[in-house]
């Protein structure tokens, strides 16, 4: 029997899988967005709009380090730059997902 060795993959390949896991998830529910994250995307890593509504979405795929108030503060920072009515999401795997 041949073993293959999988292959590691990089923090930043596991963002991008993480944020397009959640803009599968959202257009699946008809919720129009884009993956706007990578080098330079100023916090926001998904955009979109339901019913008028502007949101922006920061995705975290970490399993070893806890949300504080440095994201929050930076969610805050970005929102300060959108339109007034937009709304910011944090998306975050789970705990149970990915147990320490």
């Amino acid at each position: 029997m041949i073993k293959f060795q999988q292959e590691e993959i990089s923090p930043v390949q596991k963002g991008k899988n993480f944020e397009m896991k959640i803009e599968k998830l959202l257009t699946d529910a008809n919720i129009k967005c884009e993956i706007t994250g990578g080098p330079g995307d100023r916090g926001i890593d998904i955009k979109g709009m339901k019913k008028g509504v502007k949101f922006i979405i920061e995705c975290k795929n970490w399993r070893t380090k806890n949300i504080d108030r440095s994201i929050i503060n930076q969610i805050e920072e970005v929102l300060s730059r959108q339109s007034n009515g937009t709304i910011g999401i944090v998306a975050v795997l789970p705990t149970e997902v990915y147990p320490s």
